[in-house]
């Protein structure tokens, strides 16, 4: 019986961008912060699977308008398409006060 030892031939390195995202819950907007210089795509999507909002997250502070969207939880997704690094993130949307 032979035995044949095998590894990895190389070990592809997907490190963790750091990005912070505020206020959660949130009422006007939200920010997504990236210290990285890096772009970065988001995905905003409701409960029933539509995208309500998406575009580009630039090295910096970036604002997500949430006024016109209804009360309720969505998914902020943010994905880097130069990897595959994606991180989600479960987003509240308050309503204003009065």
């Amino acid at each position: 019986m032979q035995k044949i030892w095998g590894g990895p031939t190389s070990i592809a390195r997907n490190p963790e961008l750091q990005v912070a995202v505020y206020p959660n819950p949130a009422v006007d907007f939200l920010t997504v912060e990236s210290g990285e210089n890096k772009t970065m795509d988001y995905r905003l999507i409701n409960l029933t699977g539509q995208i309500v909002r998406a575009g580009k997250i630039v090295n910096g502070q970036n604002r997500i308008c949430l006024e016109k969207l209804k009360t309720g939880l969505y998914f902020l997704i943010l994905t880097n398409p130069e990897s595959s690094w994606s991180k989600q993130y479960k987003i509240i949307k308050m309503a204003a006060r009065q």
